[in-house]
């Protein structure tokens, strides 16, 4: 009689699913074997990720300082920092810069201007538009973007991960794409 009662226990399986799993990870996930910028921006999560982590960064504050003697004190933020880039406000540049390290794994940017040996900007450049030329041994000998060759001392090249011996950075999103494919 309280057998009756009780609703019978449901049993289900999974089958077919986990075992052919990795074969069908492009068909779930979407992946086409080519994490570029652009289809990585396609996955809400990384878009997220990016974003929240990007502006945070962007949000912080910029405190300089100079150390001498043992002693830190807080100086004024030289103008290439607190406007690297006439086109962009400095949260945007920032924001940029670390969207790109996230994304392609380097930041590139010009100097734009030199007094005292600094620059008195920085012009963010799209990373898929530059390519390392190589000296014989194989080192870093200039970047070209586009169509223009700098020589390395007028590039601002930022790595998100790099490994001895490699000129470029490594990026996230084209690491977890081998992982999964």
């Amino acid at each position: 009689m309280l057998r009756a009662l009780r609703p019978s226990v449901e049993q289900r399986a999974v089958t077919g699913l986990l075992p052919d799993l990795p074969s069908r990870w492009n068909t779930i996930s979407g992946y086409t074997g080519s994490a570029s910028v652009d289809t990585s921006l396609k996955v809400s999560a990384v878009w997220a990720c990016v974003r929240i982590v990007a502006d945070a960064l962007a949000a912080a504050p910029l405190d300089v300082y100079s150390q001498g003697t043992g002693m830190r004190r807080n100086i004024a933020t030289p103008t290439v920092l607190a406007q690297p880039d006439s086109h962009l406000s400095q949260h945007e540049w920032m924001f940029s810069l670390v969207a790109s390290l996230m994304l392609t794994g380097n930041a590139y940017a010009l100097w734009e201007g030199v007094r005292g040996g600094y620059p008195t900007g920085l012009t963010l450049v799209d990373p898929s538009l530059v390519t390392f030329i190589k000296d014989p041994a194989g080192r870093l000998a200039k970047y070209k973007v586009g169509e223009q060759i700098f020589d390395p001392s007028m590039v601002l090249h930022i790595k998100a991960f790099t490994m001895p011996g490699r000129i470029g950075g490594i990026s996230p999103m084209t690491q977890f794409g081998q992982t999964i494919n």
